[in-house]
């Protein structure tokens, strides 16, 4: 409002609006620039973020297989050797674990 003031006093009051004018639509297209910019950079953290998302499930479900079948693995062991401990002979065929 004080520069406004001013330049209703000046002689030049159409020069120094168009100034101010066009000073302030810089500011806007600068602003309009950033904000481009900085929506293109949410979308992209948001895209890594979805794929790191996937990722992670990927990989959690990978483990939870592996230790699935790990635990089957041991069972199917602590069985054998419950049954072994009559027969006095190891053996786990599907395994490849033998008396050794």
């Amino acid at each position: 409002n004080g520069y406004l003031k001013r330049a209703q006093k000046s002689t030049k009051f159409r020069e120094l609006v168009v100034e101010k004018l066009t000073h302030v639509l810089g500011l806007l297209l600068v602003e309009e620039d950033d904000h481009k910019h900085t929506s293109k950079s949410l979308d992209s953290k948001v895209d890594q973020l979805d794929h790191l998302t996937r990722k992670i499930t990927l990989l959690q479900n990978k483990v939870t297989d592996e230790e699935d079948a790990k635990r089957k693995t041991l069972l199917r062991y602590v069985q054998v050797v419950k049954t072994s401990q009559e027969e006095g002979s190891l053996q786990l065929p599907e395994s490849g674990v033998g008396d050794e």
